[in-house]
């Protein structure tokens, strides 16, 4: 059960590290238009979020230790 859930988180990161291209590549759109740069934003800040739950389970749990 709890080599599910490591492999859970890690498509978890692949995904926000995917977030995070994402945002990179939108840079120019943010710049032409309010809407892109309210989109960008949220998705950011939903990669923070999860940053801080990622970095939670691992510090409570044998993340990695199977």
């Amino acid at each position: 059960m709890q080599v599910i859930r490591d492999d859970t988180i890690r498509q978890l990161i692949e995904e926000m590290d995917e977030s995070c291209k994402a945002a990179t590549e939108a840079a120019p759109l943010r710049d032409q238009s309010r809407r892109s740069n309210e989109i960008v934003v949220k998705i950011l800040l939903q990669v923070i979020q999860c940053t801080y739950f990622v970095k939670e389970y691992c510090s409570e749990r044998s993340f990695g230790t199977y």
